[in-house]
């Protein structure tokens, strides 16, 4: 997945909850005006740290998946698998700039 589609789909996310948010604001279930208040800022510090320790860690293992990969670790890099079960397994995935694929493509052609 590119930057882009990444920050495509947190922008969605955002953008559909603060849609609801605001649903919630104009129609809410019940009237608990001084409560909804008290709790407002705790409720977004707590949105905002789940949502920061998300892409963290998720940018985390990507960073260490990649270089893992680089590295040929592995169980992918050491089987012998023929080349369209590794394809299932192990989806491709390509570099936006050259469009060759990285992961997957110099697997199947070791085995050719």
């Amino acid at each position: 997945m590119a930057i882009d589609a990444f920050l495509r789909g947190v922008a969605v996310l955002l953008a559909v909850m603060a849609m609801l948010a605001i649903v919630e604001t104009l129609l809410p279930l019940s009237r608990k005006r001084e409560w909804r208040r008290r709790h407002l800022l705790p409720n977004l510090q707590m949105a905002a740290v789940t949502l920061g320790l998300n892409f963290a860690f998720n940018a985390g293992a990507v960073l260490i998946t990649g270089w893992l990969a680089s590295r040929g670790f592995g169980v992918l890099a050491g089987a012998a698998l023929p080349p369209l079960p590794t394809l299932a397994i192990d989806r491709c995935t390509c570099c936006r700039r050259c469009g060759e694929c990285i992961a997957s493509t110099t697997r199947i052609r070791s085995w050719t």
